[in-house]
């Protein structure tokens, strides 16, 4: 049987990190047959095979963005107004009015990205200031974290105040209609549930923008059972173009492990991963739990949401009940609570843990010592470069001493702690060259935690894939491997940062098919 599709003339990335390029690459069904010189690749050649000229183009594994809110990142673009960019309280009030102009009275008004230290009054919008788009609907508002956010007055009437038992006091200001952390809770359950054809809509149109940066597959923290049912409603539709890897929330646990599911279960397009748990905040909100001090808040250490016998105990539970463990742990004393609860589940051997790939999401400020722990754990480091730019007030709030080992990418690396890129999209772009020009181009006062772009590919390709026990299938053109490949322009590994975040793909094949089909010799 001849391959369905073979690519030629190109340059080939086997395996990012690796040397070996190749010519060609041969595809048989949704694998990769070969991947080799052109002579060997058109072996393959059969009476139907299509031949695609690459011209010097440049071959890469599809990316797999590590951590994301793919099915909430599709409702934002169906139902959110984008507060990023917003440099003051004027302007987010302007676009929050505009949307109020075009939604039917008592109708919810949600916008989403604003950061407050971008903002010309350096803090929230107040429900006061909120007064001057309007009374006549609820409105929400997040930063650009989702950790924090205030309401307006009309959507304070529509909060249930039991929702605020299980929150500190100190999370949630009725007066101005702040709300962080636990007590956000009670705004989102105060929202009105997405019809299930809307939640599918929002797969289908989240799905699409991964593809148009080249990633093909997404490891999905979901929030609730009802954008399970959605994306599996997309598999059976045959609308889900990405692969998905469900991280559950800690609150659905039970009911998965009830149902004698765990880690791995499911197909090619849609498993289950990883059981996620949160242990601290954002840097943005200040409720990332530091061991010492913010620097622009002598006052405040951040919060942690879990004891330490308490995370013990869960971690544990989660471990014997076959499922995989991801934890939330920005500041430092929460990767060292992390850390302690790893060890106390599973002990210090690093094949045990290899084994587990226990994971923490973010460990965005670290120390000497806990990169030396994570390194000989073998943590799994699910990171996200573009907090990196994006979170340009870091310095204020960790000092200079601190920010040595914030975002600490390459000193993960030279260490040998397993990465995994990632884009946390909503709170991001979902955009792969966008994070990769990130990694690469750090300001001189971090400077030494730049990566190449071949250790950045490497990150969103290989490590992501080991991140997901997918090493087998994803992360490299090998034969027997998926064939999920991006298509990029010629000369691409050798371009600087600036270029590499202009970069869009000029093809792309997601399971031996075009997802984007090659504008010429296509």
């Amino acid at each position: 049987m001849g391959a369905s599709l073979i690519l030629r003339h190109g340059e080939i990335v086997v395996e990012p990190g690796n040397p070996v390029r190749a010519e060609g690459v041969a595809v048989l069904g949704d694998r990769i047959a070969a991947a080799g010189s052109d002579a060997e690749v058109m072996a393959w050649a059969g009476p139907e095979t299509q031949v695609v000229e690459l011209e010097g183009r440049t071959v890469t594994p599809g990316f797999n963005d590590a951590h994301i809110h793919l099915v909430q990142h599709g409702l934002n673009m169906l139902r959110w107004v984008d507060l990023s960019g917003c440099v003051s309280i004027e302007q987010i009030i302007e676009r929050v009015k505009e949307q109020a102009d075009r939604t039917p009275p008592g109708v919810w008004v949600l916008g989403r990205g604003f950061d407050q230290e971008r903002l010309r009054e350096k803090r929230f919008p107040t429900a006061r200031d909120m007064e001057a788009a309007g009374k006549k609907h609820p409105v929400f508002l997040t930063r650009i974290c989702l950790h924090a956010g205030v309401v307006n007055r009309p959507a304070l009437e529509r909060i249930d105040p039991a929702f605020l038992k299980a929150a500190d006091p100190g999370q949630y200001d009725w007066e101005s209609g702040y709300f962080s952390e636990n007590a956000l809770n009670a705004v989102w359950s105060a929202l009105p549930e997405p019809s299930p054809e809307e939640m599918v809509a929002a797969v289908e149109a989240a799905s699409r923008t991964a593809i148009e940066t080249g990633v093909t597959s997404a490891q999905c923290l979901i929030a609730s059972a009802a954008e399970v049912a959605a994306l599996r409603e997309a598999r059976r539709r045959g609308s889900l173009q990405t692969r998905v890897t469900l991280q559950y929330p800690l609150a659905l646990f039970p009911q998965i492990k009830a149902a004698g599911l765990a880690t791995g279960f499911g197909d090619e397009v849609l498993k289950i991963g990883a059981i996620k748990i949160f242990t601290d905040g954002s840097l943005g909100a200040r409720t990332a739990a530091l061991s010492r001090p913010y620097s622009d808040a002598p006052g405040s250490q951040g919060m942690l949401f879990f004891t330490d016998d308490k995370l013990c105990r869960t971690v544990r539970e989660i471990h014997e009940s076959g499922f995989q463990t991801a934890i939330h742990a920005i500041g430092d004393a929460a990767v060292g609570q992390v850390m302690d609860a790893y060890e106390a589940a599973l002990g210090t051997a690093p094949d045990a843990n290899l084994q587990s790939r226990l994971r923490i999401e973010h460990a965005s400020v670290l120390g000497p010592g806990l990169l030396e722990r994570m390194a000989r754990l073998k943590i799994v480091a699910a990171v996200q470069p573009q907090f990196v730019a994006s979170d340009f007030w870091t310095v204020e709030r960790v000092g200079e001493e601190r920010l040595r080992y914030t975002y600490p990418f390459r000193s993960m690396l030279a260490k040998g702690i397993p990465i995994a890129f990632s884009s946390d999209c909503p709170v991001e772009r979902l955009d792969a060259f966008e994070t990769l020009a990130r990694a690469m181009a750090r300001d001189e006062r971090s400077s030494q935690e730049r990566v190449s772009l071949e250790d950045g590919l490497c990150a969103y390709t290989v490590g992501a894939a080991f991140a997901d026990f997918e090493e087998k299938r994803k992360g490299a053109v090998r034969p027997g491997m998926l064939a999920d490949l991006v298509i990029l322009p010629k000369g691409f590994l050798a371009m600087a940062a600036s270029r590499v975040e202009r970069t869009r793909p000029e093809g792309v094949v997601w399971g031996g098919k075009w997802a984007m089909k090659l504008a010429r010799g296509a």
